[in-house]
């Protein structure tokens, strides 16, 4: 009879952080030590990874808006946050400024950004796209 070897897990837990609320959504940043949680009010909450600082907290457009989906540009300087009721933010995640608000028809619930080429233009403007 031969034993088989267990297997360690491949990533340990170093550390646990928790929430004063419900969360229903996190995205972490692709390029900053920055992690946005979405909870069950609507607020998008911007902390530091390592020290878990809350940096600002954005405030649904409605009280009844909830957060269906988060993107962020992959430079990481601007935060993409979709509502459930019809609109999608760009918030500058230096300083919670509103970049642009674009009303959608419906909810939603995936973003992603992504790279559109255009051949009167000789850099690559970045896009994002609601489903």
């Amino acid at each position: 009879m031969s034993s088989v070897p267990v297997r360690q897990p491949i990533f340990r837990q170093l550390d646990e952080k928790h929430l004063s609320s419900e969360s229903d959504l996190m995205v972490w940043s692709p390029k900053m030590d920055l992690i946005a949680v979405a909870n069950v009010q609507g607020e998008v909450t911007l902390h530091r990874l390592i020290s878990w600082q809350k940096v600002w907290v954005l405030s649904p457009p409605s009280e009844s808006s909830k957060v269906g989906a988060m993107a962020w540009r992959p430079d990481g300087k601007v935060l993409a946050v979709g509502y459930t009721l019809d609109c999608v933010v760009l918030c500058d995640t230096e300083n919670k400024e509103i970049i642009h608000t674009n009303k959608i028809v419906g909810s939603a619930m995936y973003l992603r950004w992504i790279s559109e080429l255009e051949s009167n233009v000789k850099e690559e403007p970045v896009v994002f796209k609601v489903w």
